[in-house]
């Protein structure tokens, strides 16, 4: 039995069948493909990874978030069911929990996935673990407990979230109902960012540095 999680609809949807699975996500990514909130999602990657050599999307349910950073050389997508994979993107199928690479990756990203896990402190501080500093990350913003079956953590504010990684994220925003949030493990990875990615970054962090604009967008 498979799981396809479906934020926004009443519940997640449950099959055997793989190409039925198969058939369910592609839907559920021809529907969502052009919302804002992935366009948002995959600029904020972009910008962040500019001089990246590695990117970790956790929890990627067949979506593809990472393979636009054509100059990033090494990509992973993991899930329990449906990873992302590509030619240019390595999709692994197995647990987190359980996933210990070899390596740090420069960006780690984990979207519409903390919701679902009753241990998501752990969660969130292996993604912290696995990367180099860099860490993204987006949960429905405020939605009521029990509009959607699997949601085991809502309602998500940004001080909840915050608590799960032990300090406030860098930068965030809301877009289509969804915080996005980036946690920077120290200031000189902030900085290290300005230098390597220019103006570019340094517009991102004008005007969603959380202590001045957060939440403005709702």
């Amino acid at each position: 039995m498979n799981c396809i999680r479906t934020c926004g609809a009443q519940e997640d949807l449950k099959v055997d069948d793989s190409k039925e699975l198969e058939r369910m996500y592609t839907e559920y990514r021809e529907r969502r493909k052009d919302l804002l909130y992935y366009k948002y999602v995959r600029s904020l990657i972009a910008v962040c990874a500019a001089s990246a050599e590695s990117i970790l999307d956790v929890g990627s349910g067949g979506i593809d978030v990472i393979s636009h950073c054509t100059n990033v050389p090494y990509k992973v997508s993991i899930d329990s069911a449906y990873p992302f994979k590509s030619r240019e993107v390595e999709g692994i199928t197995g647990d987190f929990f359980s996933y210990e690479p070899d390596r740090k990756f420069d960006i780690v990203g984990c979207f519409q996935v903390i919701e679902h896990i009753e241990e998501a402190e752990a969660f969130c501080r292996k993604l912290l673990r696995l990367s180099k500093g860099v860490v993204i990350v987006s949960v429905p913003y405020m939605w009521k407990k029990g509009a959607v079956k699997n949601h085991v953590q809502d309602p998500v504010d940004l001080e909840k979230l915050a608590g799960w990684f032990g300090f406030e994220p860098s930068f965030c925003n809301i877009v289509d109902e969804m915080l996005v949030a980036v946690f920077l493990a120290d200031g000189s990875v902030r900085e290290n960012l300005l230098k390597q990615n220019g103006k570019e970054f340094s517009g991102f962090d004008r005007k969603w540095n959380c202590k001045t604009e957060c939440l403005k967008c709702q």
